[in-house]
Protein backbone atom coordinates (compact mmCIF):
# COMPACT_ATOMS: atom_id res chain seq x y z
CA UNK A 1 0.00 0.00 0.00
CA UNK A 2 3.18 2.41 1.15
CA UNK A 3 4.67 1.09 -2.36
CA UNK A 4 1.32 1.81 -4.27
CA UNK A 5 1.05 6.05 -3.07
CA UNK A 6 5.05 6.35 -2.85
CA UNK A 7 4.51 5.43 -6.90
CA UNK A 8 1.72 7.93 -7.46
CA UNK A 9 3.29 10.69 -5.58
CA UNK A 10 6.69 9.85 -8.03
CA UNK A 11 4.14 9.78 -10.98
CA UNK A 12 2.94 13.39 -10.41
CA UNK A 13 5.96 14.70 -9.38
CA UNK A 14 7.38 13.57 -12.83
CA UNK A 15 4.50 14.32 -14.73
CA UNK A 16 3.69 17.89 -12.91
CA UNK A 17 7.75 18.15 -13.88
CA UNK A 18 7.18 17.06 -17.55
CA UNK A 19 4.04 19.56 -17.93
CA UNK A 20 6.89 22.58 -16.50
CA UNK A 21 9.66 21.80 -19.03
CA UNK A 22 7.10 21.29 -21.58
CA UNK A 23 5.71 24.77 -20.54
CA UNK A 24 9.33 26.36 -20.09
CA UNK A 25 10.60 24.85 -23.78
CA UNK A 26 6.93 26.39 -25.43
CA UNK A 27 8.12 30.11 -23.95
CA UNK A 28 11.54 30.48 -24.58
CA UNK A 29 11.72 28.54 -27.34
CA UNK A 30 8.55 28.48 -29.87
CA UNK A 31 7.19 31.95 -28.15
CA UNK A 32 10.16 33.31 -27.67
CA UNK A 33 9.91 35.79 -30.65
CA UNK A 34 6.58 36.57 -30.01
CA UNK A 35 6.43 37.45 -26.28
CA UNK A 36 9.67 39.35 -26.82
CA UNK A 37 7.97 41.54 -29.15
CA UNK A 38 5.03 42.35 -26.90
CA UNK A 39 7.69 43.24 -23.67
CA UNK A 40 9.65 45.32 -26.39
CA UNK A 41 5.94 47.09 -27.04
CA UNK A 42 5.64 47.95 -23.22
CA UNK A 43 9.76 48.97 -22.81
CA UNK A 44 9.96 51.17 -26.63
CA UNK A 45 7.42 53.51 -28.47
CA UNK A 46 8.34 55.44 -31.54
CA UNK A 47 7.13 58.80 -31.49
CA UNK A 48 7.09 60.83 -34.33
CA UNK A 49 9.15 64.09 -34.94
CA UNK A 50 6.83 66.36 -37.19
CA UNK A 51 8.67 68.42 -39.55
CA UNK A 52 8.64 72.25 -39.74
CA UNK A 53 6.71 73.27 -42.70
CA UNK A 54 8.48 76.34 -44.92
CA UNK A 55 7.70 79.55 -44.54
CA UNK A 56 5.91 81.84 -46.80
CA UNK A 57 7.41 85.26 -47.41
CA UNK A 58 6.09 88.44 -50.15
CA UNK A 59 8.76 89.22 -53.04
CA UNK A 60 10.64 91.79 -50.46
CA UNK A 61 11.52 88.78 -47.81
CA UNK A 62 8.44 90.35 -46.03
CA UNK A 63 7.14 87.30 -43.71
CA UNK A 64 3.31 86.28 -44.12
CA UNK A 65 2.70 83.16 -42.68
CA UNK A 66 4.87 81.26 -40.20
CA UNK A 67 4.61 78.25 -37.72
CA UNK A 68 4.01 78.10 -33.67
CA UNK A 69 3.92 75.84 -31.01
CA UNK A 70 1.37 75.29 -28.69
CA UNK A 71 -0.68 72.97 -26.06
CA UNK A 72 -3.57 72.08 -25.16
CA UNK A 73 -4.65 71.42 -21.53
CA UNK A 74 -7.60 68.54 -20.68
CA UNK A 75 -8.46 67.04 -17.28
CA UNK A 76 -9.34 63.38 -16.73
CA UNK A 77 -12.53 64.09 -14.42
CA UNK A 78 -12.28 60.73 -13.18
CA UNK A 79 -8.87 61.72 -11.60
CA UNK A 80 -10.37 65.10 -10.45
CA UNK A 81 -10.80 65.26 -6.59
CA UNK A 82 -13.16 68.14 -5.29
CA UNK A 83 -10.03 69.78 -3.90
CA UNK A 84 -8.05 69.27 -7.08
CA UNK A 85 -10.80 71.16 -8.98
CA UNK A 86 -10.54 74.21 -6.97
CA UNK A 87 -6.84 74.70 -7.38
CA UNK A 88 -7.17 73.55 -11.13
CA UNK A 89 -9.86 76.12 -11.77
CA UNK A 90 -8.16 78.93 -9.53
CA UNK A 91 -4.76 78.53 -11.65
CA UNK A 92 -6.84 78.93 -14.76
CA UNK A 93 -8.77 81.38 -14.22
CA UNK A 94 -5.49 83.49 -12.80
CA UNK A 95 -3.54 82.78 -16.18
CA UNK A 96 -6.02 82.94 -18.65
CA UNK A 97 -8.05 86.33 -17.07
CA UNK A 98 -11.10 83.80 -17.54
CA UNK A 99 -14.24 83.83 -14.80
CA UNK A 100 -13.57 80.89 -12.46
CA UNK A 101 -16.88 80.02 -13.51
CA UNK A 102 -16.13 79.25 -16.74
CA UNK A 103 -13.88 76.42 -15.95
CA UNK A 104 -16.35 74.87 -13.42
CA UNK A 105 -19.29 74.74 -16.11
CA UNK A 106 -16.56 73.14 -18.34
CA UNK A 107 -15.39 70.57 -15.88
CA UNK A 108 -19.27 69.84 -14.49
CA UNK A 109 -20.19 68.94 -17.96
CA UNK A 110 -20.54 65.30 -17.73
CA UNK A 111 -17.80 64.33 -19.95
CA UNK A 112 -14.66 62.56 -18.95
CA UNK A 113 -11.74 64.12 -20.82
CA UNK A 114 -12.34 67.53 -20.67
CA UNK A 115 -10.21 70.45 -22.59
CA UNK A 116 -9.83 73.56 -20.47
CA UNK A 117 -7.64 75.58 -22.93
CA UNK A 118 -7.24 75.06 -27.09
CA UNK A 119 -3.77 75.71 -28.92
CA UNK A 120 -2.35 77.97 -25.97
CA UNK A 121 0.75 79.74 -27.34
CA UNK A 122 4.16 78.97 -25.99
CA UNK A 123 4.80 81.89 -23.94
CA UNK A 124 1.71 81.85 -21.41
CA UNK A 125 1.63 77.58 -21.52
CA UNK A 126 5.31 77.86 -19.76
CA UNK A 127 3.35 79.09 -17.23
CA UNK A 128 2.01 76.37 -16.13
CA UNK A 129 5.04 74.17 -16.58
CA UNK A 130 5.36 73.68 -12.71
CA UNK A 131 1.52 73.52 -12.18
CA UNK A 132 1.60 69.36 -11.45
CA UNK A 133 -1.91 67.94 -10.55
CA UNK A 134 -3.03 64.24 -10.77
CA UNK A 135 -6.10 64.13 -13.93
CA UNK A 136 -4.24 67.24 -15.30
CA UNK A 137 -2.51 66.81 -18.64
CA UNK A 138 -1.66 68.78 -21.39
CA UNK A 139 -1.08 67.56 -25.49
CA UNK A 140 1.45 69.26 -27.83
CA UNK A 141 0.23 71.05 -31.11
CA UNK A 142 1.30 73.04 -33.90
CA UNK A 143 -0.37 76.16 -35.62
CA UNK A 144 -0.13 77.70 -38.74
CA UNK A 145 -0.03 81.69 -38.69
CA UNK A 146 -1.05 84.13 -41.20
CA UNK A 147 0.43 87.15 -39.78
CA UNK A 148 -1.37 89.78 -41.49
CA UNK A 149 -4.92 87.85 -41.43
CA UNK A 150 -7.08 88.54 -44.34
CA UNK A 151 -4.31 90.06 -46.62
CA UNK A 152 -3.83 88.32 -49.34
CA UNK A 153 -6.34 85.16 -48.02
CA UNK A 154 -7.05 83.80 -51.54
CA UNK A 155 -3.27 83.52 -52.71
CA UNK A 156 -2.03 82.14 -49.88
CA UNK A 157 -4.70 79.56 -48.85
CA UNK A 158 -4.72 77.56 -45.54
CA UNK A 159 -3.80 74.21 -43.78
CA UNK A 160 -5.95 72.00 -42.68
CA UNK A 161 -5.75 69.90 -38.86
CA UNK A 162 -3.41 67.73 -40.50
CA UNK A 163 -1.06 70.49 -41.48
CA UNK A 164 -2.05 69.74 -45.24
CA UNK A 165 -1.93 72.80 -47.65
CA UNK A 166 -6.15 73.49 -48.57
CA UNK A 167 -5.98 76.24 -51.42
CA UNK A 168 -3.78 78.66 -52.68
CA UNK A 169 -0.03 78.23 -52.43
CA UNK A 170 -0.35 76.37 -49.37
CA UNK A 171 -1.98 73.24 -51.60
CA UNK A 172 -0.08 74.04 -54.79
CA UNK A 173 3.19 73.87 -53.16
CA UNK A 174 2.08 71.62 -49.99
CA UNK A 175 4.92 68.74 -51.14
CA UNK A 176 7.96 71.07 -50.84
CA UNK A 177 6.32 73.12 -47.75
CA UNK A 178 5.71 70.26 -45.54
CA UNK A 179 9.11 68.55 -45.19
CA UNK A 180 9.35 65.08 -44.09
CA UNK A 181 8.44 63.69 -41.12
CA UNK A 182 11.16 62.13 -38.83
CA UNK A 183 10.54 59.41 -35.69
CA UNK A 184 12.69 58.58 -32.63
CA UNK A 185 12.42 55.96 -30.46
CA UNK A 186 12.38 56.28 -26.55
CA UNK A 187 13.28 53.20 -23.97
CA UNK A 188 10.74 53.76 -21.14
CA UNK A 189 10.48 52.09 -17.80
CA UNK A 190 7.27 50.30 -16.46
CA UNK A 191 5.27 52.89 -15.92
CA UNK A 192 5.81 54.48 -19.32
CA UNK A 193 8.00 57.40 -18.38
CA UNK A 194 10.63 57.72 -21.15
CA UNK A 195 14.21 56.30 -19.75
CA UNK A 196 16.25 57.71 -23.14
CA UNK A 197 16.34 58.24 -26.61
CA UNK A 198 17.68 55.68 -28.81
CA UNK A 199 19.73 58.00 -30.97
CA UNK A 200 21.23 55.63 -33.29
CA UNK A 201 18.00 54.88 -34.16
CA UNK A 202 16.59 58.53 -34.68
CA UNK A 203 15.30 59.73 -37.54
CA UNK A 204 15.70 63.73 -38.00
CA UNK A 205 12.76 65.50 -39.59
CA UNK A 206 13.67 67.29 -42.71
CA UNK A 207 11.90 70.71 -42.92
CA UNK A 208 10.00 72.18 -45.72
CA UNK A 209 11.51 74.79 -47.89
CA UNK A 210 10.51 78.23 -47.71
CA UNK A 211 8.82 80.13 -50.70
CA UNK A 212 9.21 83.61 -51.68
CA UNK A 213 6.07 85.03 -53.78
CA UNK A 214 5.89 87.59 -56.51
CA UNK A 215 3.03 89.36 -54.44
CA UNK A 216 3.94 92.52 -52.79
CA UNK A 217 2.80 93.14 -49.35
CA UNK A 218 2.22 96.92 -49.95
CA UNK A 219 0.38 96.07 -53.63
CA UNK A 220 -2.02 93.61 -52.28
CA UNK A 221 -2.81 95.85 -48.96
CA UNK A 222 -3.37 98.87 -51.50
CA UNK A 223 -5.29 96.71 -54.02
CA UNK A 224 -7.48 95.06 -51.27
CA UNK A 225 -8.45 98.54 -49.58
CA UNK A 226 -9.60 100.05 -53.12
CA UNK A 227 -11.58 97.06 -53.79
CA UNK A 228 -13.44 97.38 -50.90
CA UNK A 229 -14.17 100.99 -51.02
CA UNK A 230 -15.27 100.53 -54.55
CA UNK A 231 -17.64 97.55 -53.43
CA UNK A 232 -18.84 100.28 -50.80
CA UNK A 233 -19.52 103.36 -52.93
CA UNK A 234 -21.21 101.19 -56.02
CA UNK A 235 -22.98 99.05 -53.33
CA UNK A 236 -21.90 95.92 -55.10
CA UNK A 237 -21.31 92.41 -53.50
CA UNK A 238 -18.41 91.70 -54.48
CA UNK A 239 -14.97 92.46 -56.39
CA UNK A 240 -11.37 90.98 -57.79
CA UNK A 241 -8.36 92.65 -58.77
CA UNK A 242 -5.20 91.57 -59.91
CA UNK A 243 -2.05 93.79 -60.39
CA UNK A 244 0.72 92.38 -63.03
CA UNK A 245 4.18 93.04 -64.28
CA UNK A 246 3.09 93.30 -68.08
CA UNK A 247 6.98 92.72 -68.98
CA UNK A 248 7.13 90.05 -66.82
CA UNK A 249 3.93 88.16 -66.10
CA UNK A 250 4.59 88.78 -62.35
CA UNK A 251 1.74 88.92 -60.34
CA UNK A 252 2.36 91.47 -57.92
CA UNK A 253 -1.43 91.38 -56.00
CA UNK A 254 -4.83 89.39 -56.06
CA UNK A 255 -7.54 90.18 -54.24
CA UNK A 256 -11.25 89.47 -54.04
CA UNK A 257 -13.54 90.90 -52.07
CA UNK A 258 -15.39 89.34 -49.64
CA UNK A 259 -11.93 88.03 -48.23
CA UNK A 260 -11.48 85.76 -44.96
CA UNK A 261 -9.18 85.16 -42.33
CA UNK A 262 -6.84 81.72 -43.14
CA UNK A 263 -6.25 81.27 -38.86
CA UNK A 264 -10.09 80.72 -38.55
CA UNK A 265 -10.92 79.65 -42.25
CA UNK A 266 -14.10 77.23 -41.01
CA UNK A 267 -15.68 79.95 -39.59
CA UNK A 268 -15.83 80.99 -43.52
CA UNK A 269 -18.16 79.52 -46.44
CA UNK A 270 -16.80 77.86 -49.47
CA UNK A 271 -18.00 80.41 -51.34
CA UNK A 272 -15.79 83.37 -49.53
CA UNK A 273 -12.79 80.83 -49.55
CA UNK A 274 -13.03 80.43 -53.47
CA UNK A 275 -10.69 82.25 -55.32
CA UNK A 276 -12.70 83.51 -58.08
CA UNK A 277 -10.08 85.34 -59.88
CA UNK A 278 -8.66 82.21 -60.92
CA UNK A 279 -11.49 79.90 -60.86
CA UNK A 280 -14.15 81.95 -62.74
CA UNK A 281 -14.38 82.67 -66.03
CA UNK A 282 -14.13 86.63 -67.83
CA UNK A 283 -14.04 88.07 -71.39
CA UNK A 284 -10.54 89.67 -71.91
CA UNK A 285 -12.01 92.57 -72.67
CA UNK A 286 -9.13 95.48 -71.98
CA UNK A 287 -6.22 93.32 -71.73
CA UNK A 288 -5.46 92.67 -74.98
CA UNK A 289 -5.03 96.81 -75.87
CA UNK A 290 -2.18 96.91 -73.49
Amino acid sequence: MKNSRALIIIGSTIIVFIILILRLFDIQVIKSDELKYYAQRQQVSVEKINAARGLIYDRNNVLLVYNRNNTSFYVDMKQITKKSEKRIVDKFASVFKKNKKYYYNLMDSGGRNIRLEKKVPAEKAILLKNFKIDGLYSIEGRSRVYYYKNLASHVLGYVDYNYNGVNGIEKTFNNILKGVNGSRVELKDARGEMITVLENETKHAVPGINIVLTIDKTYQAILERQLSEGVKKYKGTSAIGIIMNPNTGEVLALANIKDYDPNHYWEYSDSTRRDRAITDTYEPGSTFKT
